[in-house]
């Protein structure tokens, strides 16, 4: 049984996979821990369904906080794969109070903000993270 007391543990899937991606992670994991991999919009099962933006990383990070604010996460620790590591950094840069750690697998999709590369703001968030 998971222990409620911890944070959650939320995966992001990437742009070729949905939810079921994480479906071995979760299997083992859950034991433990809550476990949560939900697809982005635009992604099956919903392909279609009760889709409210356009397809973009941007709304997959404000989807995804809204997702956390809605489930009553207040911090957890986010685990993104390719895409879903581009929506997990972005989701930790915009809203930090959401992720207590930050796992990126094989990341893919903009690291920019404002048009600047933010490999600088990488290390920063990197540097910090080794602190800990």
């Amino acid at each position: 049984m998971w222990n409620a007391a911890k944070a959650s543990r939320l995966f992001i899937h990437g742009s070729l996979c949905d939810y079921r991606y994480w479906k071995a992670q979760i299997l083992l994991l859950s034991r433990q821990f809550r476990c949560i991999a939900p697809s982005l919009s635009h992604y099956w099962p919903a392909v279609d369904a009760f889709v409210r933006s356009e397809f973009g990383w941007e709304a997959h990070v404000a989807e995804m906080a809204e997702f956390m604010e809605a489930m009553d996460i207040a911090s957890a620790h986010l685990v993104g794969h390719s895409r879903g590591g581009c929506v997990a950094f972005h989701l930790a840069r915009e809203y930090p109070r959401l992720v207590k750690t930050l796992t990126l697998a094989d990341p893919g999709g903009s690291f920019a903000i404002d048009g600047t590369r933010c490999l600088a703001a990488c290390h920063e968030y990197f540097a910090r993270a080794w602190q800990l």
